[in-house]
């Protein structure tokens, strides 16, 4: 086909002949306006032309070719080949066809492996897959097929799931074992819903990489009452059957019941028998987030404002139940108690919520949803206040604006009582805030967080603002001193803080700790050292050191003959300025591993000490 018989037929393309005709080999306009390559198969029968700064023959809108085709078709049928147009795009249906899906076999044992994940994933009973309604769901997948192909029986996914846990904890021993430091397991014992009680065992190290590792090591039944010599039984025959070596075991975190004293006691005697040294006061780390749950429960219960529910979704019955304000003794009480039933009453109806979001929309506020305490969520007392008060004007609002709330106001004398008692929660809430995470070594500041606490709830008992708040912070204060590390058993908690770049013995000095205290500690850790690690790191250290003179003359007579020995490894890391102490620990010893004098072994040895016993 000619370009001067499309030119002279297509006036409806609003274009002109003559004039600086512009077109490249590429197919793409040097116009300077319209760049876009031309993949259309109509642009082999057109060009485009300039004529006084305008294109022609380019449509009005985004290029469209379909002016130019229809034109083509209309008056150059017999020259314009329709089969090398350009090509359809395939209709959705086509995607369907048989020719176009990929073929696949139906594998029954990869539909055995999904159910699994899916039942363990879910937590669900393994009795789920014979359900008729189950079925049905997998026949929707392929009619085909015939019900049988998905029917699988719950003892064979029952038999599925105890191969794979035998399969899974095979790894377990090559993992441990490729450690060169030691590890800390943590346990605690809880009932399932179906009323089985299980120990769930959780281990705790620091890789060859210098990186927090835990994984659950086992999950064995309990069988019997719950006294501390049969949970030892228990655990030791977990640590057996993940093929752990008792050796390996640095320390062991539980929480505080009492029935963990007894099993202490034991597992000390079970490993004395396995000739592995493992002591209580040596080896046992507390439930930090036990203790302070005790602290705060105390502080609540004088109070007399601990929530007795469990279920956040409180109904206004259980509310009234509940929440009785006869027992308000002091305006604290009294103002948790009002809180409460009021963000209960408010929580149990989706229309009090939605009318409380409007407010929050109103205020140009986040629609938060207010929080109820719990009494199996100790920190939750604190959530709830700490959210009304930053909802305080939008709750105003709501109940300004609904008749049945005008009782439930809250005064400004209720707030300010409010903020008194956030003060001190908010102690414990930090506190667990920075114990509770996984990602950092967590060991070395137990003993600076005891210090902080108590040093909070010593400054606040001290004010004396307010009378109620202060005899209640005076019961989570005792509780706290209960529980305070002590350096004489404590060992682990101590030699963390030491091995801590940032801290070690310069933080007890900067915090007036005893200075017999602090010799005492620093002759415990060098002769902890010396016992275990610096016969195979350094031939030439001394001999264990023995405890400092208390007798100042002594002390002096003999200081020149100590300061003429050759200083351990331990003491030369002690004189070591201080590491900056918003680095990682970890990072630090992965950095200077190679340059400090203390064996990378013992380094690991006291951080991955969980301070949870949350397996």
């Amino acid at each position: 086909m000619e370009e001067s018989d499309s030119r002279s037929d297509s006036s409806d393309l609003d274009h002109t002949s003559g004039e600086n005709i512009i077109d490249s080999e590429d197919g793409e306009s040097e116009s300077g306006l319209n760049k876009t390559k031309k993949r259309s198969k109509v642009w082999e029968h057109f060009k485009e032309v300039l004529v006084n700064g305008k294109i022609y023959m380019s449509s009005k809108a985004n290029r469209s070719t379909g002016n130019l085709k229809s034109h083509l078709i209309k008056s150059h049928k017999t020259q314009y080949n329709m089969e090398n147009d350009d090509p359809q795009q395939p209709e959705v249906t086509q995607f369907y066809s048989n020719n176009t899906m990929t073929s696949q076999t139906f594998d029954r044992n990869k539909l055995r492996q999904a159910l699994l994940k899916w039942i363990v994933v879910s937590n669900q009973p393994h009795t789920e897959i014979e359900q008729d309604t189950f079925l049905n769901v997998s026949k929707s997948v392929n009619p085909a097929l015939p019900v049988s192909s998905f029917q699988i029986s719950a003892d064979t996914i029952k038999s599925d799931l105890m191969t794979t846990y035998k399969e899974e904890q095979s790894k377990i021993k090559p993992l441990v074992m490729a450690n060169e430091g030691k590890l800390s397991v943590t346990h605690d014992v809880w009932t399932s819903k179906n009323q089985i009680a299980f120990m769930g065992m959780k281990a705790h190290w620091i890789s060859n990489d210098w990186e927090i590792k835990q994984l659950l090591i086992g999950f064995p039944n309990i069988v019997g009452s719950h006294t501390g010599i049969n949970i030892a039984a228990v655990f030791l025959s977990g640590i057996e059957d993940a093929g752990i070596p008792l050796h390996k075991v640095l320390g062991i975190t539980t929480d505080n019941a009492s029935n963990n004293d007894t099993f202490f006691r034991e597992f000390q005697k079970l490993c004395h028998e396995n000739q592995v040294s493992f002591t209580e006061n040596g080896n046992r780390v507390r439930c930090v987030a036990h203790i302070l749950n005790l602290a705060v429960q105390s502080l609540l219960e004088h109070l007399e404002v601990t929530p007795t529910l469990e279920d956040e979704d409180y109904t206004e019955d259980e509310i009234d139940t509940e929440i009785t304000e006869d027992l308000a003794s002091c305006v604290e009480t009294k103002v948790v108690v009002k809180l409460r039933k009021l963000v209960g009453r408010i929580r149990a109806s989706p229309q009090r919520r939605e009318k409380l979001a409007n407010a929050c929309k109103q205020n140009n506020t986040k629609e938060n949803q207010l929080v109820i305490d719990v009494k199996t969520r100790w920190n939750s007392t604190h959530a709830m206040i700490t959210r009304g008060l930053e909802l305080k004007i939008q709750i105003l609002v709501f109940c300004s604006s609904e008749p049945e709330f005008q009782k439930h106001i809250l005064t400004e004398s209720d707030w300010s009582a409010l903020e008194h008692l956030m003060v001190v929660l908010q102690y414990f809430d930090r506190a667990t805030e920075h114990l509770s995470t996984s990602r950092h070594v967590t060991i070395t500041s137990v003993v600076p967080m005891f210090d902080w606490i108590s040093d909070k709830l010593t400054s606040f008992i001290s004010d004396g603002s307010s009378p109620a708040l202060t005899d209640a912070a005076s019961k989570a204060y005792d509780k706290i001193q209960r529980y305070f590390p002590d350096p004489e058993k404590d060992d682990l908690l101590f030699t963390a803080v030491i091995l801590n770049p940032s801290c070690k013995l310069q933080y007890f000095k900067e915090h007036d700790w005893d200075s017999r205290a602090i010799k005492k500690m620093k002759n415990k850790i060098i002769n902890t050292f010396m016992k275990y690690y610096a016969g195979a790191s350094d031939t030439t250290s001394p001999d264990p050191v023995q405890e400092e003179e208390e007798d100042d003359f002594l002390a002096h007579m003999n200081r020149r003959s100590k300061l003429g020995k050759k200083g351990s490894e331990i003491d030369k890391f002690l004189a070591e300025p201080l590491a900056p102490s918003k680095g990682s620990i970890l990072e630090w010893w992965k950095l200077n591993k190679k340059t400090t004098l203390i064996c990378p072994e013992w380094q690991k040895m006291y951080f991955p000490l969980s301070l949870s016993n949350r397996a």
